[in-house]
C-alpha cells in the first residue's frame, strides 16, 4: 500500500529550490523544442475552484497565491525564448480576476476546474491569434 500525503501539504510547498527545479525543467524542454525550429505556446493557469479536501480545508489549486506563483513561473520560463510566447487565458475565463463558474451566463466550468466547450471556444481566438503571430514572427 502506498502511503500518500495530504493534498494540502503537497500544494502548500514551492520552496526557492522547487520553483527553480521547475523553470529549470520547462526552460530545457523549450530549449530542446527549440533545436528543432519548433514554436511554443504556453497557456497561463486559470484560477480554480476545486473541491475541497476530504478534511474541508481548500484544495491548493484554489489557492490564489499558488495561481500568481505558477503564472509567474511560465512567464519566467518564457521570457527571453523568440520562439515561446504566453496567452493569458484568465482574460477570457476569469473576467474580473477571480474563478467564475459561468461567464457571459454560460457555464465555463462544470466541475470547478474543467472547461466546457463554452468557455473552450472562448480562448480560441486568444490562442490561434498568438499562435499565428509567433509563426509568421509578426
Amino acid at each position: 500500500m502506498i502511503k500518500r500525503k495530504p493534498a494540502r501539504l503537497l500544494g502548500a510547498i514551492a520552496t526557492a529550490a522547487a520553483c527553480a527545479i521547475a523553470l529549470a525543467a520547462c526552460g530545457a524542454k523549450q530549449d530542446a523544442l527549440s533545436a528543432t525550429g519548433a514554436k511554443v505556446v504556453l497557456l497561463t493557469v486559470p484560477y480554480t475552484n476545486p473541491p475541497p479536501n476530504s478534511d474541508g480545508s481548500p484544495a491548493p489549486a484554489a489557492s490564489p497565491a499558488r495561481h500568481r506563483l505558477i503564472n509567474s513561473m511560465i512567464t519566467k520560463a518564457a521570457y527571453g525564448r523568440s520562439n515561446v510566447t504566453v496567452v493569458d487565458i484568465d482574460k477570457g475565463v476569469s473576467p474580473g480576476g477571480h474563478y467564475q463558474a459561468k461567464v457571459d451566463g454560460q457555464v465555463c466550468r462544470f466541475d470547478g476546474i474543467h472547461f466546457s466547450l463554452f468557455c473552450s471556444k472562448l480562448l480560441q481566438p486568444d490562442v490561434l491569434s498568438a499562435t499565428r503571430k509567433l509563426i509568421d514572427g509578426s
